[in-house]
């Protein structure tokens, strides 16, 4: 029994590799707060505004993706999943920013 325990332990769980994501969403949001924090380095073709905007809508996906909530509504649904992916693109555009 004792070997079967070793055995077990030596096998990353689930757990384990699903809090290294949530860290790894944690470290985006607390830079993307200090973005916010600290707007006088936008983007030279952004106002401020603008790049908090932007910031805002980068948080939003992350936010949801961290919480793993669920919505009833099919149309809801559907408006949430076209908005992360929205955020998730203007992520990958503006990662050199972050």
């Amino acid at each position: 029994m004792k070997i079967l325990e070793k055995i077990k332990s030596l096998i990353p769980s689930r757990q384990k590799a699903e809090s290294k994501d949530l860290s790894m969403c944690d470290l985006i949001l607390e830079r993307i707060d200090q973005k916010k924090k600290n707007a006088k380095h936008s983007p030279s073709e952004l106002t401020k505004q603008e790049w908090t905007q932007i910031l805002n809508e980068i948080s939003f996906a992350f936010k949801v993706t961290k919480s793993n909530s669920t919505l009833k509504s099919p149309a809801r649904k559907k408006q949430r999943k076209k908005k992360i992916e929205n955020s998730f693109t203007l992520f990958e555009k503006y990662l050199k920013e972050l």
